[in-house]
Protein backbone atom coordinates (compact mmCIF):
# COMPACT_ATOMS: atom_id res chain seq x y z
CA UNK A 1 0.00 0.00 0.00
CA UNK A 2 1.35 3.50 -0.88
CA UNK A 3 2.22 5.94 2.06
CA UNK A 4 2.41 3.34 4.48
CA UNK A 5 -1.53 2.78 4.88
CA UNK A 6 -2.87 -0.54 6.24
CA UNK A 7 -4.44 -3.49 3.71
CA UNK A 8 -6.98 -6.10 4.87
CA UNK A 9 -5.94 -8.89 4.18
CA UNK A 10 -9.14 -10.95 5.61
CA UNK A 11 -11.84 -10.61 7.34
CA UNK A 12 -13.32 -13.46 9.87
CA UNK A 13 -17.23 -14.05 10.82
CA UNK A 14 -19.60 -17.04 12.52
CA UNK A 15 -18.64 -19.11 10.20
CA UNK A 16 -15.24 -19.06 11.07
CA UNK A 17 -16.14 -19.66 14.92
CA UNK A 18 -16.17 -16.00 16.08
CA UNK A 19 -19.49 -15.27 18.04
CA UNK A 20 -21.88 -13.03 16.19
CA UNK A 21 -21.79 -9.34 16.89
CA UNK A 22 -19.43 -9.27 19.69
CA UNK A 23 -16.78 -6.36 20.39
CA UNK A 24 -13.14 -7.08 20.23
CA UNK A 25 -11.12 -5.71 23.24
CA UNK A 26 -7.72 -7.09 22.76
CA UNK A 27 -5.45 -8.92 19.91
CA UNK A 28 -2.38 -11.20 21.12
CA UNK A 29 0.11 -13.24 19.81
CA UNK A 30 2.06 -15.04 22.19
CA UNK A 31 5.84 -15.76 21.97
CA UNK A 32 5.21 -19.33 20.85
CA UNK A 33 3.04 -18.20 18.18
CA UNK A 34 -0.45 -18.68 18.82
CA UNK A 35 -3.07 -15.35 18.56
CA UNK A 36 -5.93 -14.71 20.83
CA UNK A 37 -8.78 -12.50 21.39
CA UNK A 38 -10.64 -11.25 23.91
CA UNK A 39 -13.93 -9.76 23.32
CA UNK A 40 -17.62 -9.09 25.13
CA UNK A 41 -18.23 -12.69 24.59
CA UNK A 42 -15.58 -14.55 26.13
CA UNK A 43 -11.86 -15.45 24.88
CA UNK A 44 -10.75 -17.31 21.39
CA UNK A 45 -7.90 -18.66 20.31
CA UNK A 46 -6.92 -18.69 16.14
CA UNK A 47 -6.21 -22.30 14.80
CA UNK A 48 -4.39 -21.68 11.58
CA UNK A 49 -3.72 -25.35 11.54
CA UNK A 50 -8.17 -25.40 10.55
CA UNK A 51 -8.82 -27.47 7.63
CA UNK A 52 -11.07 -25.85 5.21
CA UNK A 53 -14.75 -25.60 6.26
CA UNK A 54 -13.58 -26.66 10.16
CA UNK A 55 -13.67 -23.35 12.39
CA UNK A 56 -10.20 -21.06 12.32
CA UNK A 57 -11.34 -19.72 16.09
CA UNK A 58 -12.05 -22.18 18.96
CA UNK A 59 -13.85 -20.56 21.95
CA UNK A 60 -11.98 -21.22 25.56
CA UNK A 61 -14.49 -19.13 27.47
CA UNK A 62 -17.49 -16.83 27.76
CA UNK A 63 -17.09 -14.42 30.18
CA UNK A 64 -16.05 -10.73 28.82
CA UNK A 65 -11.81 -10.60 28.32
CA UNK A 66 -10.90 -7.02 28.28
CA UNK A 67 -7.37 -7.29 27.95
CA UNK A 68 -4.42 -9.65 27.69
CA UNK A 69 -0.63 -10.13 28.27
CA UNK A 70 1.58 -12.49 28.65
CA UNK A 71 4.35 -12.73 31.57
CA UNK A 72 8.06 -14.12 30.96
CA UNK A 73 7.10 -17.42 31.53
CA UNK A 74 4.43 -17.98 28.64
CA UNK A 75 1.62 -17.62 30.52
CA UNK A 76 -1.42 -15.66 29.38
CA UNK A 77 -2.94 -13.39 31.71
CA UNK A 78 -6.74 -11.96 31.64
CA UNK A 79 -8.10 -8.93 32.10
CA UNK A 80 -11.97 -9.12 32.67
CA UNK A 81 -14.83 -7.57 33.93
CA UNK A 82 -16.19 -7.55 37.43
CA UNK A 83 -19.89 -8.75 37.94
Amino acid sequence: PENGALKLARTYTKADGLPENSFYYALKQTADGRIFVGMHDGLCEFLPAAREGEPRFRILGTDKVTSLEEDAGGNLWLGTELK
